[in-house]
């Protein structure tokens, strides 16, 4: 009943009621009658709202140049190139505008126009706004021939490192322009020509920027015990570590003792029994007890020592190791809010 009443209510409405609703809000041109989606002031003050509610509009008024120039303004969604006539997607003007919004635009432009070197630049040079949303993928749609120019792919990834993964091949071995992408990010390494994951002074800069890069690196860098702890002091886990070192008793116990890291008990899944290991790491960080193996909770060494230095990580102990007078002196007397665990 309701929507027959708003379908009625509809065709009695007069222009100005549909422009006060798309004034409101854009996307009710979406449920004006046809003479409205087909009127170009209706349809001019709802793109002007967000470019987008154009594809609500009459498929004539999406031939008209004046419309789809304020629609695309007004909206950074790339899809809206999907509604307007194809006739645009060959107007450099238009494109130019779209890619300007989000580089990711580039995608639907009409392939005479993804060669077009001002385009493809200015779409690249969008990335940095929008990376999370885009990762490098103006570049993914340019010419083949805009891959292998230097200065396009210089732009793209100062602007996004991730830009490289699209890069040609040739220029994924430039080492000025893998520097320049992996300083805008580390993780863009993954792209790089296998020979630079070699490099120790580009995997280092890598690291620098984002730990996590080792994982992408070659295996003489990744067996390196100091480039692998210099990877967990800028952000690394040990997931990202190469097997062989995580069963290797010293580097965990370096990884567990530097600061901040102790919590990487979590992921040494091959010394949470070990005592000297576990001891290591809550003498660092309490609550790094947590992660222990149970058997160790229940040790009393481990406990105590874990209370004197963050009284929180009681709760993390065996039960009967919470009930104990000793570790609850020590726990208290490091943090008096503890009370509010005990009796659990």
């Amino acid at each position: 009943m309701r929507q027959l009443l708003f379908f009625l209510l509809m065709l009695d409405m007069n222009k100005l009621e549909a422009l006060n609703k798309v004034k409101s809000y854009g996307e009710n041109l979406s449920e004006l009658p046809v003479e409205f989606k087909k009127d170009i002031d209706v349809v001019k003050v709802a793109v002007k709202k967000d470019g987008y509610f154009i594809k609500y509009a009459h498929k004539d008024l999406r031939k008209n140049f004046e419309i789809v120039y304020s629609a695309i303004k007004a909206t950074s969604i790339p899809e809206i190139l999907k509604f307007i006539d194809k006739k645009f997607l060959k107007n450099k003007l238009i494109i130019l505008t779209a890619v300007k919004q989000r580089g990711g635009a580039l995608k639907y432009a009409d392939k005479t126009l993804k060669k077009n070197k001002e385009i493809v630049l200015a779409a690249v040079k969008e990335e940095k706004k929008n990376k999370f949303h885009s990762k490098g993928k103006a570049l993914k749609y340019a010419d083949k021939t805009l891959k292998k120019n230097k200065d396009i792919v210089l732009a793209a990834v100062k602007h996004d490192g991730f830009s490289l993964k699209y890069a040609d091949k040739i220029l994924k071995k430039n080492k000025k322009i893998v520097l320049t992408a992996i300083n805008e990010h580390g993780g863009s390494i993954e792209y790089a020509d296998k020979t630079l994951k070699k490099n120790k002074d580009i995997c280092l800069a890598a690291i620098k920027r984002f730990g996590g890069s080792i994982s992408y690196m070659h295996k003489s860098i990744k067996n390196d015990k100091n480039i692998a702890l210099y990877a967990i002091k800028c952000g690394a886990t040990l997931l990202d570590i190469v097997n062989n070192l995580q069963k290797n008793k010293q580097f965990i116990l370096d990884v567990v003792t530097q600061e901040y890291n102790s919590w990487q008990l979590m992921h040494a899944y091959h010394f949470k029994k070990n005592k000297e290991v576990v001891l290591a790491a809550v003498n660092n960080f309490g609550v790094s007890l947590e992660y222990a193996h149970t058997s160790l909770k229940k040790d009393k060494e481990i406990v105590l020592a874990a209370v004197k230095n963050d009284g929180w990580s009681i709760e993390f102990a065996s039960k009967q190791l919470r009930n104990d007078p000793e570790i609850i002196k020590y726990a208290l007397k490091e943090n008096p809010s503890v009370k509010k665990l005990l009796g659990r």
